[in-house]
């Protein structure tokens, strides 16, 4: 090749530069592409590695009410779920030790209590899980010295709960956030083994939530329990009949002001008991509605302070408060 005048030269000399950078160009694209395959090969191999809880389906995707979210646990594969409850006196005498029975029910408790139920929760799949659970009683927690509130005295105002086996699942049910839980309690309390006779239950429970609009959701729980009794007869040691079957359909309301604060109301007009002495007839409980403001503190952490009342004789003498709690942990 002949080289006529200093242009030319240039000329070759930038063809060089320029053949050499569409080399190193597509050299490094290469190398980009191959240590991008790498790299997504590597994270695949990470997301293998991964445990299995890790990977489940978020359940809040399909649940998003706060109270349900908060009573079915935590969504981590091993945790703690606890419910914590205050059922008190009047709304004239809240701290009172005499809680109104102002249903007149059968078994029902007349004196103030707190409750307190922890469970260990394992998760199972995306959406059910396993709780073993116990608990304690507190009888008018606010009248008792220390030693008698911890029974060191020979009391028994304090009283550990009957162990329980619960199984639970949610899901989405034709748009509606829906889940189904299946118990069974078996008794070990003084109370429940020899006063009222019991062995054990069993009980199912379903709950179906829908939304309307953006505020407004209604919903509806029902559940129906069976007692297990150790002997015959048709009266427990107080004289009470023996409940067989218990059923309830309970419809309520909420409305969510905002993310945290709601207000919430269950009619509970549809209660039923079957009794030993009288198998086949259902008898109606007295009716009852409670009206509260829920309180979204965390996913994890529920409060529910509300009320409670027959709409058949209003009277703030038997308007009892509560307070209940949904606390989980890990």
């Amino acid at each position: 090749m002949t080289l006529q005048k200093g242009g030319t030269l240039k000329h070759l000399i930038m063809a060089l530069l320029a053949a050499g950078l569409a080399a190193n160009a597509q050299t490094s694209t290469t190398t980009v592409t191959t240590e991008t395959q790498t790299t997504n090969e590597s994270s695949a191999k990470i997301q293998d590695l991964q445990k299995k809880d890790e990977q489940m389906k978020d359940i809040d995707e399909e649940i998003t009410n706060a109270r349900m979210r908060a009573a079915l646990g935590s969504k981590s594969k091993w945790s703690v779920r606890t419910a914590l409850n205050y059922q008190g006196g009047s709304v004239e005498k809240p701290f009172d030790q005499i809680r109104p029975n102002y249903r007149g029910a059968v078994g029902t408790n007349a004196t103030s209590y707190f409750s307190g139920d922890i469970a260990i929760k394992r998760r199972l799949g995306d959406m059910d899980s396993i709780n073993f659970g116990t608990g304690l009683v507190l009888y008018r927690p606010f009248h008792r010295t220390f030693e008698e509130s911890t029974n060191q005295n020979g009391s028994r105002n304090m009283n550990v709960s009957s162990p329980y086996l619960e199984y639970n699942v949610a899901y989405k049910l034709g748009g509606l956030q829906s889940s189904t839980a299946l118990t069974y309690v078996h008794s070990t309390t003084d109370f429940d083994v020899n006063t009222i006779g019991t062995t054990g239950g069993a009980d199912i429970s379903q709950m179906f939530i829908g939304e309307i609009g953006t505020s407004l959701s209604v919903g509806a729980s029902i559940s129906i329990g069976k007692t297990f009794y150790k002997d015959g007869g048709d009266f427990d040691r107080t004289g009470s009949p023996k409940v067989a079957l218990d059923a309830g359909l309970y419809p309520f309301l909420e409305y969510a002001f905002n993310d945290k604060y709601s207000f919430r109301t269950v009619f509970g007009y549809a209660q039923f008991q079957e009794f030993e002495n009288d198998r086949g007839e259902f008898h109606q409980i007295t009716p009852y509605q409670s009206m509260g403001i829920g309180i979204s503190v965390a996913r994890d952490f529920y409060l529910y302070p509300n009320v409670q009342f027959t709409p058949k004789d209003i009277r703030s003498d038997l308007t009892n408060v509560g307070l209940s709690a949904n606390i989980n942990l890990f």
